[in-house]
């Protein structure tokens, strides 16, 4: 009798012990899918108990929603989604003080609960506290966050002066959001791409790629904010001959390296009949061989710039070039690389194998177009192009 008796309490203690498992299982099944049917009504239902709550916060069932919250929180006391989500519900439900205490105690112990860097986000921008608001950002967007989810983030902080210089400095640190805050921006406007480009001007360069901003300089040019286009240009890209110089990688070291970034990069036309290909002279420095097989005179070099009205002096090097060749490259400086427009450069007194042409821009258009020009049967060199505006 005793050994049957020992046999079934040992039976109910496992049915017991596989009860709670089962309903351990579930309940930790739901916290990954919220379908899941877990019972609630047990004491360990912390996901169960957590699923309901939402969904009554879905259905505005703000008073059932917090009390499922409030009970997961009596299982869970230490879970920072919970806490959120029990400052959120009372934030939704009108209860602005209750929210503020949940929230307070989620900050206090450091979680990164994406609902209470929003709350304290907002919280700061509400009390004039842009640099608080940027660390609370900042938090965020190291989480995976969707591109309208990381706009809606950053957006609010570019609306104010110490907002962009918070977010810019956040940026200097380099974090892993500071790439995709320069790209993936199709729903922004042009003037909320112009804010951008002014965070990223304040920020500085060492940040980002010319490869990684060129979708936002085409489109800031597109949109008519050439200066905007510019700065995110200097800030990303830009190696010019010197610092008075306004074409961009004079030298081609990022054209050799990269090819093409972006509008106010080097551009080379797609042709079988030009051939244009790296080398460095004696010294080191970079230029390139420009070889025409085309019977015409063709553009084989072009670059967008942002100019004014003026006088203007392009020069160029042409190391390893025969002196009485150097005629065959010819240069223009107007809207859109016009050939009949192009004049030949003349020796540049004081420098070895430089040209130069002074040319005349009318400034038709914001942006001009440095086109060099190769005559048939060309086989010359280029390096070290600058454009400089002259003084009148």
């Amino acid at each position: 009798m005793g050994n049957v008796v020992l046999r079934l309490a040992a039976t109910l203690a496992l049915g017991a012990y596989a009860g709670v498992a089962l309903f351990s299982g579930l309940d930790r099944l739901a916290g990954d899918v919220p379908s899941v049917p877990a019972p609630q009504n047990w004491p360990y239902a912390r996901n169960a108990t957590y699923n309901a709550a939402q969904q009554a916060a879905d259905r505005r069932q703000w008073g059932t929603a917090e009390s499922l919250m409030a009970r997961t929180l009596l299982t869970d006391p230490v879970n920072e989604r919970v806490i959120g989500g029990l400052g959120r519900i009372r934030l939704s439900a009108g209860d602005p003080a209750g929210a503020e205490a949940a929230f307070k105690v989620s900050a206090q112990r450091g979680w990164r609960d994406p609902a209470t860097h929003v709350y304290w986000m907002a919280k700061s921008i509400e009390l004039g506290d842009l640099g608080a608001a940027a660390i609370q950002a900042d938090a965020l967007l190291r989480g995976p966050v969707e591109n309208s989810g990381r706009d809606r983030i950053i957006d609010p902080l570019l609306e104010y002066d110490e907002g962009r210089d918070a977010l810019a400095e956040r940026l200097r640190q380099s974090p892993p959001w500071a790439d995709v805050f320069a790209y993936g921006l199709d729903r922004e406007s042009i003037d909320e791409l112009a804010a951008r480009a002014d965070v990223i001007g304040r920020a500085g360069r060492g940040i980002w790629s010319c490869l990684g901003t060129s979708g936002l300089i085409d489109r800031l040019l597109g949109g008519g904010q050439v200066d905007a286009a510019q700065r995110v240009h200097d800030a990303s890209c830009s190696q010019s001959h010197g610092p008075e110089s306004l074409v961009n990688d004079g030298h081609f070291i990022r054209y050799i390296a990269d090819g093409k970034a972006s509008a106010l990069d080097w551009v080379a036309p797609e042709s079988g009949d030009v051939a244009i290909n790296p080398d460095k002279d004696q010294a080191g420095h970079p230029f390139l061989r420009l070889r025409v097989t085309m019977p015409a005179t063709t553009l084989v070099l072009a670059q967008r710039v942002i100019t004014k009205p003026g006088t203007y002096r392009v020069s160029w090097r042409m190391p390893d070039t025969d002196p009485h060749d150097a005629h065959a490259l010819s240069v223009t400086l107007d809207c859109d690389a016009d050939l009949a427009k192009s004049v030949t450069g003349a020796p540049l007194s004081g420098r070895i194998a430089t040209y130069a042409a002074d040319i005349r821009f009318a400034g038709d258009c914001p942006t001009a177009v440095v086109g060099f020009w190769a005559a048939p049967s060309t086989n010359v060199t280029i390096a070290d192009v600058a454009l400089l505006r002259l003084k009148e």
